[in-house]
C-alpha cells in the first residue's frame, strides 16, 4: 500500500561547523526509532560527503550515490533516442539501508556518492551552470523531487545541504523542500547570513514553475554553549531573537526559540561520528534538542496525527522533561518499579483483610437477623451452633488465604478444621487450602443457595450466594 506524499526537509547552514550533518543524522534516527518514521537522508554536500559515517557506514561500503544518479541521466540523454523513457533513473537503485529498528522505522541513504578515486574527478567536472542549461536541469530536478516523494516506503526525505549561497544552495533550499531547517551559530556572520537565506527562500521560491508557496522555515541555534559566558550567549540570543523574529513560525515567541529551544554544544561529543543524541547519552540535552526539533518537523509536515501511538508513554503525560529524563533512567526506572510491585502489594493485602471483615460481618449480621426471627419452618434445618471446638462440623466453607484456585478465592466446600479445610474434588484426591476465616454451612442455613458444579471442583462462589429467604412472620 502506497504511503502519502513524503516530506522532503532540507538542513541548511548558512556557514559551517554548526553540526548540521549530525543534527541530519540525529534527527533521522530520532525520526525511525522514536516516532517509527521510514526516513531517507540524502547527502547533497557533494564537496564535502560524510553523512553516511555518522550511520556506521564506510566509505567502502558505498558503491553509488547522487552523482552518479546524475551522471547516469546525462548518459541516458546522450543516447541517440526519438523518445526518452517514462522513467529517466530509477532513484531506488542508488538508496542503501542504514537502519532498521522495532515497529517498522527504517533510515535509507541516497550518498554522495562512491567514495573512491574517481570520486573527486567527477565532481570537478560537474557544472551544474551546464546542467540546468543544457540537460535540462530543472525539469529532472523536478522529476526527482516526484521520485523521492512518491517513494513507497518512505515518509520523510531530509536533505543535507551544501553551505554557503551557491547552486546547490538553490536547488536544496528554493526547488526542492516542503521545510527548511536553518542551523546557525550565535554570531554576527550566521546570525546576517542566515537572515539573508531566509528572505531569499520567503521571496524567490514561489517564483519557481510549480511553487505557490515558499517551504516552511524552521529557525535553531547550534553549537549553543550551556557553561562559560552566559552574559555573552543571552546577548547574542536576544541579538538572533530580534533580527530573525519575523521568520520565526506563527505562534512560537523568538526568544524562547533562541534560550530555550537551541541545540547545544558538547565537546566531548565532537569526537567520532555516531547518532550520538541516541547512542551516547539518549537522555542528555542534545537529544532532548533533537527529540524537539523532530517533533517541530512532523508538526509542520502535518504528519503529527501520523505520529504512532506506541510513544513513551512518558511523554504524553503532562510531566516536566526533568521527571520524563529521571523516569526514562534505568536504575530510577527499576525503583520506580519496585515500588509500585510493593505499593500493589500492600494495596490487596489491604483489600484482602477488607473483605474478610466484611464477610466476617456480614455473616454475623445474618446469624442475629435469623435470630430474632420467628421459629423456621419445618422445611429449614435448625442451625447448629457454631462453636468448632466442640461441633467439629463435617462441612463449612472458608476464605482462602492461598487460594487453590485464584479466581474463585473466597468460598470452597470444605472439612477437616477451622485453620486448614480439606478440598474435596471429583476427580483426585483432597487437598488441603489454608483458611483465613471458616464458617459452618450448617450454622447459616440459606447463606449460599447455590452450589457451583464444575469439571474439577464442587465448590460455592461468593460471586454467587444470596441472602437467606427468612421465613414470613
Amino acid at each position: 500500500m502506497q504511503n502519502e506524499d513524503a516530506t522532503i526537509v532540507t538542513f541548511y547552514s548558512y556557514k559551517g561547523g554548526v553540526g548540521r550533518s549530525m543534527a541530519v543524522a540525529n534527527v533521522a534516527w530520532i525520526l525511525a526509532n522514536k516516532f517509527h518514521k521510514r526516513v531517507l537522508v540524502v547527502d547533497w554536500d557533494l564537496e564535502a560527503p560524510g553523512l553516511h559515517r555518522f550511520l556506521d557506514i564506510q566509505d567502502h561500503e558505498v558503491t553509488r550515490g547522487l552523482i552518479e544518479l546524475l551522471n547516469d541521466y546525462k548518459a541516458l540523454l546522450r543516447q541517440e533516442q526519438k523518445a526518452l523513457p517514462e522513467k529517466l533513473v530509477d532513484v531506488r537503485k542508488y538508496i542503501q539501508g542504514a537502519a532498521g529498528f522495532l515497529g517498522g522505522g527504517t533510515i535509507s541513504l541516497l550518498a554522495a556518492g562512491k567514495q573512491d578515486s574517481n570520486y573527486a574527478n567527477q565532481i570537478n567536472q560537474f557544472s551544474w551552470d551546464e546542467f540546468y542549461a543544457k540537460w535540462h536541469g530543472f525539469g529532472f530536478i523536478e522529476y526527482l523531487k516526484h521520485e523521492l516523494k512518491k517513494l513507497p516506503e518512505i515518509d520523510v526525505v531530509i536533505v543535507d545541504s551544501r553551505t554557503g549561497v551557491t547552486d546547490i544552495g538553490g536547488i536544496c533550499t528554493l526547488q526542492l523542500p516542503d521545510i527548511v531547517v536553518l542551523l546557525f551559530a550565535l554570531n554576527d556572520q550566521n546570525i546576517r547570513g542566515v537572515k539573508l537565506v531566509a528572505e531569499r527562500i520567503s521571496e524567490k521560491a514561489v517564483e519557481i514553475e510549480g511553487r505557490d508557496r515558499p517551504p516552511a522555515l524552521i529557525i535553531r541555534p547550534a553549537r549553543v554553549e550551556r557553561t562559560g559566558n552566559q552574559e555573552e550567549k543571552i546577548k547574542w540570543q536576544g541579538i538572533a531573537a530580534r533580527v530573525l523574529g519575523e521568520h520565526v513560525p506563527e505562534g512560537e515567541i523568538p526568544q524562547i526559540v533562541m534560550a530555550k529551544r537551541n541545540i547545544p554544544y558538547i565537546g566531548d561529543y565532537s569526537y567520532g561520528e555516531t547518532p550520538l543524541a541516541v547512542e551516547k547519552d539518549p537522555l542528555g540535552d542534545m537529544a532532548e534538542a533533537f527529540e524537539d526539533l523532530a517533533e517541530t518537523i512532523l508538526r509542520t509536515a502535518g504528519q503529527e496525527n501520523r505520529v504512532t501511538t506506541s510513544r513513551s508513554f512518558l511523554s504524553r503525560l503532562n510531566l516536566t522533561r526533568h521527571t520524563q529524563r529521571f523516569l526514562r533512567n534505568g536504575k530510577n526506572g527499576v525503583i520506580v518499579v519496585l515500588i509500585l510491585f510493593v505499593a500493589a502489594l500492600v494495596f490487596f493485602a489491604d483489600r484482602q483483610r477488607r473483605e474478610i471483615s466484611d464477610l466476617k460481618n456480614e455473616v454475623s449480621q445474618l446469624s442475629a437477623s435469623r435470630t430474632s426471627t420467628p421459629t423456621p419452618a419445618p422445611t429449614m434445618e435448625k442451625a447448629a451452633p457454631t462453636d468448632w471446638a466442640t461441633t467439629a462440623p463435617d462441612q463449612a466453607w472458608c476464605y482462602q488465604k492461598r487460594p487453590v484456585n485464584p479466581r474463585l478465592p473466597y468460598v470452597i466446600r470444605c472439612h477437616r478444621s477451622q485453620d486448614r479445610c480439606e478440598i474435596r474434588r471429583k476427580t483426585e484426591g483432597p487437598t488441603l487450602s489454608d483458611c483465613e476465616f471458616v464458617q459452618d454451612l450448617k450454622s447459616t442455613p440459606g447463606v449460599f443457595q447455590r452450589e457451583v458444579a464444575t469439571d474439577s471442583w464442587y465448590k460455592f462462589s461468593v460471586k454467587e450466594y444470596a441472602r437467606p429467604q427468612l421465613p414470613a412472620k
